[in-house]
């Protein structure tokens, strides 16, 4: 039995998801997968997603370009304008996760090109753990397709801009 129909029979509410929401979850461990092993050295953490980025910055590579659409939409996912949102609260950040840039990040404040591209790829770290471990089940994995999409995008931009360098 395929995977997609043994879960629409089993997981409520999982036949509700549209072709576009299944795709990019889908597609997402494979992008994540490939970012991990070609630019993380296997080994994701916040540091390892600091080097890849400040790798970037040494060769001059490093352009927030690509990632304007993804910082904003989830700017606006985790930051009202005055407070952080009960989705940030949901990222799960933990100690290690370098919880500063993140804020800053979402909530505009002053960090440089190499700490937004880091504190988007930290977000896009803990939407990987929150689906990996789970969390993303206990709503039923619902309205994630800009997530998803936003983080699909982003990690296919960072590994194009990684091309060529060596973290």
């Amino acid at each position: 039995m395929q995977a997609i129909r043994w879960l629409r029979q089993m997981v409520p509410d999982f036949d509700q998801l549209s072709d576009a929401e299944l795709t990019a979850i889908r597609d997402f461990p494979l992008l994540w997968s490939l970012f991990e092993g070609t630019v993380l050295g296997t080994s994701a953490n916040a540091n390892s997603i600091l080097g890849a980025v400040n790798a970037l910055r040494d060769h001059g590579r490093l352009n927030l370009a690509p990632f304007r659409s993804a910082i904003e939409h989830f700017r606006q996912r985790y930051y009202d304008g005055q407070n952080f949102t009960l989705a940030f609260k949901h990222l799960n950040l933990r100690s290690g996760d370098n919880r500063h840039l993140v804020e800053a990040l979402v909530s505009g404040g002053a960090i440089d090109e190499a700490e937004t591209l880091a504190g988007l790829l930290i977000i896009i770290y803990r939407l990987r753990n929150n689906l990996f471990h789970g969390i993303k089940w206990a709503y039923g994995i619902q309205r994630q397709l800009d997530n998803f999409r936003h983080a699909n995008h982003s990690l296919m931009a960072v590994m194009e801009l990684h091309e060529g360098t060596h973290a």
